[in-house]
């Protein structure tokens, strides 16, 4: 059974900002990262992991990765990372997306 983590909502800039950061709990093996563009613009994605909520280390194939405008993404992961943070900025300068990001783990 899944446990949700967080979720927020947030508006993109143009440069990556953190939209939801979380620390995950011990018995938490997998991390489900899901992202629902609000039908506003175009955005880029990236997904960084820590063990220290200090030094943060961008995952493998999750960098940059573009989220059309009222699109919807999820990545996985079973790293074993303390914290995720999730980021995003627009895609094309001035034009900035709406982005709910839902972050679920399970064991």
């Amino acid at each position: 059974m899944g446990q949700s983590l967080g979720s927020n909502t947030q508006t993109s800039t143009n440069d990556y900002a953190s939209v939801l950061k979380v620390k995950v709990p011990g018995q938490i093996k997998t991390i489900l990262v899901h992202l629902v563009e609000k039908n506003v613009n175009a955005v880029v994605y990236r997904i960084r992991g820590s063990v220290d909520d200090e030094t943060y280390e961008t995952l493998p194939n999750v960098d940059g990765i573009a989220l059309a405008k009222n699109g919807s993404a999820f990545e996985t992961c079973d790293d074993p990372w303390v914290y995720f943070d999730v980021q995003i900025k627009s895609a094309v300068a001035g034009a900035h997306g709406s982005v709910k990001v839902l972050v679920s783990g399970g064991g």
